[in-house]
């Protein structure tokens, strides 16, 4: 049976070195934001866009603080990032209370996977992690869909 593209699309991001699976990576290029940077240059700096309210909150306690931002600004769109997801990697990028669509993951994959592979041919600062990607592909998404917080 030929893989889906959303089978595709996750195989691609799970191919880079995934940090959040290991233990003590405390060599200094592993945390080296310039490769964030230089993928977000490629990809029109879409963070610039965005109007960040940051919540900062411990593994699973990422949602009730969603829901808290949705309960005070009911009347705004809201973003959530959380990292790592549960059971879908859907989990991780969520637009008010919907979890990012399996269409849009393929999608968004898509856009950005021509700019990672240059970043990564380019291997100036090391290559992108999974962490990476997917924190870039929120960024992406909150570009399209204009929350006002993030």
């Amino acid at each position: 049976m030929p893989d889906s593209p959303l089978d595709l699309a996750l195989d691609f991001i799970y191919s880079f070195i995934d940090y959040e699976k290991q233990r003590d990576p405390h060599i200094k290029t592993v945390w080296d934001l310039r490769r964030v940077d230089a993928l977000l240059a490629r990809l029109g700096n879409p963070i610039l866009k965005l109007k960040p309210c940051i919540l900062p909150a411990a593994r699973a306690r990422a949602a009730p603080r969603h829901d808290r931002v949705r309960s005070d600004r009911s009347s705004y769109k809201t973003g959530l990032y959380t990292s790592p997801h549960l059971h879908l990697f859907n989990e991780r990028i969520r637009v008010d209370d919907k979890l990012i669509s399996n269409d849009e993951i393929v999608e968004l994959v898509a856009k950005i996977k021509p700019e990672v592979e240059a970043v990564n041919e380019e291997a100036l600062y090391g290559r992108l992690t999974t962490f990476e990607v997917t924190t870039v592909l929120d960024f992406v998404t909150s570009r399209r869909i204009k929350p006002i917080f993030r």
